[in-house]
């Protein structure tokens, strides 16, 4: 059965070519699913942006990161996200690990051997295994 929880909803309002105005609601992958995606997508590409993008929702997740912890436990049963978790678990297992430092790299602005490129790989770190750590029995 398809769990409307899992989707949300989001006003977009925009003009089209003609001039005329339009709004619209679409329907996107909430977090669980985002995040289920994009931990994947870690495990069968090389692309930093996923990295990014992970690390992007656990930093900017409305309900913060206790709120994001809350909605995996309630799918932490499913083996897609039980996998997604231990990606996740493999990928970010040390601040200088892959996942962390494909955060810190996805910025061109942030160069290695630079206390930003650091701090950020270890925030990228830290966010992760905070909700890594909540999901633990």
């Amino acid at each position: 059965m398809f769990d409307r929880n899992l989707v949300e909803r989001v006003p977009i309002t925009g003009c089209l070519p003609d001039g005329t105005e339009l709004s619209v609601q679409i329907r996107v992958a909430g977090p669980v699913p985002f995040l289920v995606m994009k931990a994947n997508a870690l495990k069968n590409r090389d692309k930093p942006k996923d990295a990014y993008d992970i690390w992007f929702l656990l930093r900017n997740h409305p309900a913060g990161p206790d709120g994001l912890a809350d909605a995996l436990i309630e799918h932490a049963s499913h083996g897609l996200v039980r996998e997604a978790l231990n990606h996740l678990t493999r990928t970010f297992n040390a601040a200088n690990g892959k996942g962390p430092t494909a955060v810190a790299r996805f910025h061109d602005e942030l160069q290695p051997d630079t206390d930003a490129y650091e701090q950020r790989r270890q925030d990228a770190y830290q966010r992760v295994r905070f909700i890594l750590e909540k999901l633990k029995p």
